[in-house]
């Protein structure tokens, strides 16, 4: 891929895109650090890391492998987060290493508890399990699989909006494909405050927390001090991620 984009298109695909993310931080290494813990989950978090401490007092081989498996990645990426854009979801991989390691904890538990003293390591097991259970069904029944619900918005729009309404997002294709390209949809991204003070039209914005920062500061703070809000849908995470409905009447 790289070799035929630089010869067929002079680009490179590998640094092209570099200045996006170099330079780009958007989170200190604390912060990082404490996402990916929560995103693997603390109890597991708990468990891997007294079983690879053990491990690793033990010399044990693939105890060893298998805790710098889970740690060295993160620490690469909180080293590197005060320079480059770095978010929680870069350490998936070190998920099985987390895994395996509070597995091992558990195996240790039920090998090393007296029979009458099992139930303890079932209820270690049913905690993990419970906390994974909780965060899949916040996932898919709660949050939609962790996406806006973009479908509601523009249904509210369609439902609401006249045949001379505009209709302004971030992400104007989605507008584009929930109301059935009918009407004027504009995108925001590329719209000035001046661009704004010009609407002459009743206008909807459909606009989300991670896309709003690719708008121009100053359309976002028009859109802030002149539009309505007429609804909000958060999703239930840690980062503040929502979807945000304004109106606007122009002056007569």
């Amino acid at each position: 891929m790289e070799l035929h984009g630089r010869i067929f298109n002079g680009y490179s695909r590998f640094l092209g895109d570099a200045d996006a993310f170099v330079g780009q931080a958007i989170d200190s290494p604390p912060r990082i650090l404490l996402l990916i813990f929560f995103s693997v989950g603390l109890p597991i978090v708990t468990l891997a890391l007294f079983s690879g401490g053990w491990l690793a007092w033990r010399r044990d081989r693939a105890g060893l492998f298998w805790l710098t498996s889970a740690l060295v990645p993160i620490l690469l990426l909180i080293g590197m987060s005060p320079w480059v854009f770095v978010v929680e979801r870069y350490a998936l991989i070190t998920l099985p290493a987390w895994l395996v390691l509070a597995a091992v904890a558990i195996e240790r538990l039920f090998a090393w508890l007296p029979r009458q003293g099992a139930w303890l390591g079932v209820a270690v097991l049913s905690l993990l399990l419970a906390q994974a259970a909780g965060d899949h069904l916040a996932y898919f029944a709660l949050n939609s699989g962790n996406r806006l619900d973009w479908r509601a918005a523009y249904a509210h729009v369609a439902a609401h909006k006249g045949p001379d309404d505009i209709v302004i997002s971030d992400r104007s294709e989605l507008a584009i494909h929930y109301l059935n390209d009918q009407g004027t949809i504009w995108d925001l991204t590329y719209m000035s405050a001046a661009d704004l003070d010009a609407l002459d039209r009743p206008t909807w914005f459909v606009v989300d927390s991670h896309g709003i920062w690719a708008a121009p500061p100053e359309s976002k703070a028009w859109l802030e001090a002149n539009g309505v809000l007429q609804f909000v849908w958060y999703l239930r995470v840690r980062e503040q991620i929502d979807l945000r409905l304004y109106y606007y009447e122009p002056p007569n």
